[in-house]
């Protein structure tokens, strides 16, 4: 399993590790904070995801301590309007205090995040459940909030080669073992991407943008697949008009953000539970209650809440005798071309990055919460900020699109195989996004690490 959660890089080859033993002692201290409030390491995740100053206030702490007053500045807001979330954060674990200094009478707190240092392979297979779980947490915290943020800004909209991809793979057990060779194959080389671009920076002076890359491969929630997503393939059948008229319908239900439609959809367990089973087609309330296996009335609560922001949509009604059936569906992410998108107005392209961004996290959190990201040994989860040039965010594009041709290859081997073994095989959740970061100021290297033990007060150094 590889896990690598960072706001801080200096593009070494990922894997590198030389510790002591201390920064282990030290991240596993920190990470047991997490969900020990009243919500739990999953409902604490979906918590802090939930409402865009929660977001926010993530982000920004992924450069560094800071006070509320700091904070307040960063995100735009007056100091009180964030004292209601660091508080609940802070309950929950999602956020920790880094140093608290004495200001006359005052106590002036300092928040950080948990942070994670790149754990091997060998320490993450001795890790217990619990702690892996937490870990897996921790880093889709992260991702999702720098992703949310960016969409918030609307730095995704304005990027013209921004990449958000997901789909679904079914691999036997050789193809799982290059998959995860594939995700750190590819990481790496992203690193070496952003060393090149850094060289040119430093001879033209230019300040570089700051963009966010993230990879996650690791097993679906469910053992049911959805049907597979033409992300890098052109269109076979609908029109660049029709599948335009595809995402449009989002901004067609009650007056709304998509941003907020976004948070709101991933902000509870079962909605995230009906986005992810709604990938596999559309269905009934009925349906959904058996496979979630929670009341219809409560199914039907939230299937009314997010039909009503455009989260979901009403694929078909049947008549039932007196009664009408609903079968409600996903608003499915079309293929666009890099001409298309460019093409399109601000608005669709913000819809369009939304409609990915919530489908992709929602994949995320419903294999979180069904465990199945401890479990896997291969989990790959990563994310990690880079400053290009112009040309280093080409040369990123391209190593997305051809990383992800890759992994669509080692699929087919995978499925030959399995013809002839009749192994079944295992769904995976493939997912890869870059985007320019929400604030444009980058994260700095950091000396100390975040993870600080309460009992000793020590720092770890980041490693």
């Amino acid at each position: 399993m590889s896990a690598l959660s960072s706001a801080a890089t200096d593009y070494r080859e990922f894997g590198e590790y030389e510790g002591d033993g201390v920064v282990t002692d030290t991240a596993i201290s920190a990470l047991r904070s997490l969900g020990q409030g009243e919500r739990g390491v999953e409902d604490s995740v979906s918590f802090s995801l939930a409402h865009h100053l929660r977001i926010e206030i993530r982000a920004a702490l992924h450069e560094g301590p800071a006070t509320r007053a700091k904070l307040a500045k960063m995100v735009g807001e007056p100091p009180e309007a964030l004292t209601f979330h660091l508080k609940e954060m802070l309950r929950d674990g999602s956020i920790d205090i880094y140093k608290t200094e004495k200001v006359g009478n005052m106590d002036r707190h300092y928040y950080c995040v948990v942070e994670l240092p790149r754990f091997s392979d060998e320490q993450m297979a001795a890790f217990g459940q619990e702690e892996r779980q937490t870990i897996c947490a921790i880093a889709v915290q992260a991702a999702s909030a720098e992703a949310l943020a960016s969409l918030r800004a609307g730095k995704m909209a304005v990027d013209p080669r921004v990449v958000l991809a997901w789909n679904r793979i079914q691999l036997d057990q050789q193809g799982r073992d290059e998959l995860a060779d594939e995700e750190v194959q590819t990481w790496s080389r992203r690193y070496g991407i952003a060393a090149e671009a850094a060289s040119r920076l430093a001879e033209s002076g230019e300040p570089g943008i700051t963009h966010i890359i993230t990879s996650f491969a690791y097993e679906r929630s469910r053992k049911a697949a959805p049907e597979p997503l033409s992300v890098f393939e052109p269109p076979k059948k609908a029109s660049s008009r029709e599948r335009l008229a595809a995402i449009r319908k989002w901004r067609q239900a009650e007056d709304h953000l998509v941003e907020d439609a976004v948070s709101y959809s991933l902000g509870h367990r079962i909605r995230i539970e009906i986005r992810a089973a709604l990938h596999e087609g559309p269905t009934t309330a009925s349906r959904l209650a058996e496979i979630l296996q929670e009341p219809v009335n409560l199914i039907d609560y939230h299937l009314k809440e997010m039909l009503g922001n455009g989260s979901i949509d009403l694929a078909k009604t049947v008549k039932v005798g007196n009664v009408d059936q609903h079968y409600y569906s996903v608003v499915s992410l079309p293929y666009f071309s890099e001409e298309e998108y460019a093409a399109m107005g601000r608005v669709d392209r913000q819809t369009l990055c939304a409609i990915a961004v919530q489908a992709a996290i929602a994949e995320a959190m419903a294999s979180l919460w069904a465990g199945k990201m401890a479990a896997d040994p291969r989990t790959f989860l990563a994310w990690d900020r880079i400053v290009l040039d112009r040309e280093g965010r080409k040369d990123l594009t391209v190593e997305e699109e051809a990383s992800w041709q890759r992994k669509q290859e080692l699929e087919v081997r995978s499925a030959n195989r399995r013809a002839k073994s009749g192994e079944p095989g295992t769904t995976y959740i493939i997912t890869s996004f870059s985007y320019e970061r929400s604030r444009s100021s980058a994260p700095d290297a950091l000396k100390e690490s975040h993870l600080a033990t309460k009992a000793s007060g020590r720092t770890a150094k980041q490693p």
